[in-house]
């Protein structure tokens, strides 16, 4: 199991809240009062509370902002021991960087359990009959499934990973089977229009069906 955990999110979203909830120190506040740099918590905006005082949160080394923000291209990183903090995602040996949907690291390197190794390490595992994995886009249509020369699915993902393009992730479920559908797509004013449509789920054909678009709302069947 990971000894990590990585969480990412710009900076700006720790103006969803007010105060960090932080025990204040003892005595009094005699060079700052409480909630700015340097003075007793609870702190404010863009802090986090340090051995009774608070810091600035969120760069490269310092603490995670409520325990989860940091700035762009950083991660929140969870050691086993200490507090979270931030360093730079994506990169050769670090953490990986997080989306919406999946973590990813940069070109030549793949996320296996929240760090970035190097893709020819992620294909270094044991032969095997062949397993399945499945490839799906950004709006969950089955792109095509890679057959991994290896014994077990968990050996398969990371591999699977470093043949992906730009805008693919790993469907994470074994045995993927794909599935075709037909369905009937009205888009606003455009009127209505028959697709058919690939997932590896029937709960995703929806989204694959509307790709994206918030005005689309998809029907099973012709039109």
């Amino acid at each position: 199991m990971s000894s990590t955990m990585t969480v990412r999110n710009p900076k700006m979203f720790a103006l969803l809240f007010a105060l960090a909830g932080c025990n204040p120190c003892p005595g009094e506040c005699e060079d700052n009062p409480p909630g700015l740099e340097g003075g007793c918590c609870p702190c404010g905006l863009g802090l986090e509370c340090l051995n009774g005082a608070c810091t600035t949160c969120g760069a490269d080394g310092e603490l995670c902002c409520n325990e989860l923000f940091c700035d762009s291209g950083l991660s929140c990183v969870f050691p086993t021991m200490g507090e979270p903090t931030c360093e730079p995602c994506g990169q050769l040996g670090g953490a990986c960087c997080e989306s919406d949907t999946t973590a990813f690291c940069a070109s030549g390197s793949t996320c296996v359990d929240d760090r970035c190794i190097d893709a020819d390490d992620a294909c270094d595992i044991p032969p095997g009959p062949g397993i399945a994995v499945g490839v799906i886009d950004e709006n969950d249509c089955a792109v095509r499934i890679i057959a991994i020369d290896t014994n077990t699915f968990e050996n398969a993902v990371p591999c699977a990973r470093t043949m992906l393009e730009p805008g693919e992730q790993v469907y994470e479920v074994e045995n993927p089977v794909m599935q075709d559908w037909d369905m009937c797509v009205t888009r606003g004013s455009t009127g209505s229009r028959s697709v058919t449509v690939s997932t590896f789920e029937e709960a995703a054909a929806r989204d694959c069906a509307c790709e994206g678009d918030l005005r689309c709302t998809p029907w099973f069947g012709d039109c």
